[in-house]
């Protein structure tokens, strides 16, 4: 590979990082440290939008997903080429840099959801605890900065939830019933269109619960209609205060 080829990040056009390409026993150029060629040793994926090459043998060692497909009976042990429809290349990168190196490296266009559903395909759990991770801490960075994540976060559920990410589905759960006032306002569409199992844990453990909300409503109309009576109370007591000066005898 050349000096072209090679971004100022370090990472080549296939998505691997030039240290990466060096550890694993592949030159920049392209060929391996022994002067053979990569093409007999590499397989190539195709996503939605590209391609990205990867070294065979490390995907075999290191997932169990890839050693089936590429080491047992199906078609594509004996093809250089996989298809994954839908797939980006940003999210196909994620996961050939966390084979490589054991370790989640995202991008800033990552979508962390399409990330978990990779991860799930290719029964990659750490990769989904990561990603979880990953998908949280952007979402309390950008509440912290003033934005509105409540939208994202229902959004987020479900798929959570579909994706075997429990973790992050337990914390979106958690973010929706302790902001639920605000939430149902602003999305009660969203809120309506949940599961009948969400919509139960949400009735459920929404904060405040909906018997503090009524006893909040029965105080606050009694304190009204207190405040009402000691209006008529103090005129009343006014008016005798101020009838009994005006009846007093002259004093000489």
């Amino acid at each position: 590979m050349g000096k072209d080829e090679m971004g100022k990040d370090g990472m080549s056009k296939d998505g691997m990082s030039k240290d990466g390409m060096s550890t694993y026993g592949m030159g920049t150029d392209g060929r391996s440290k022994d002067g053979r060629s990569k093409d007999g040793m590499n397989v190539t994926f195709r996503l939605e939008d590209g391609t990205i090459n990867a070294h065979r043998p490390l995907l075999i060692s290191s997932c169990d997903w890839m050693a089936a497909v590429f080491g047992g009976s199906f078609m594509e042990s004996a093809n250089n080429e996989v298809s994954f429809p839908g797939t980006s290349r940003v999210c196909m990168q994620a996961v050939l840099e966390y084979l490589y190196t054991n370790q989640l490296c995202p991008m800033a266009e990552l979508d962390p959801m399409e990330l978990t559903a990779l991860a799930n395909r290719l029964c990659l759990p750490r990769l989904t605890a990561l990603t979880e991770h990953y998908a949280v801490s952007e979402l309390v960075k950008a509440s912290k900065d003033g934005q509105d994540i409540d939208g994202e976060v229902l959004t987020y559920l479900e798929l959570a939830q579909f994706h075997n990410a429990n973790q992050l589905a337990a914390w979106c759960l958690h973010h929706i019933c302790t902001h639920y006032n605000n939430v149902c306002a602003n999305y009660r569409k969203e809120i309506k269109a949940k599961s009948a199992e969400n919509q139960e844990y949400f009735e459920k453990h929404r904060w405040p619960p909906v018997w503090y909300l009524k006893e909040e409503d029965h105080y606050q109309r009694v304190r009204k209609e207190r405040e009402k009576e000691d209006v008529v109370l103090n005129k009343h007591h006014s008016r005798r205060r101020w009838c009994f000066w005006s009846t007093s005898p002259a004093v000489a």
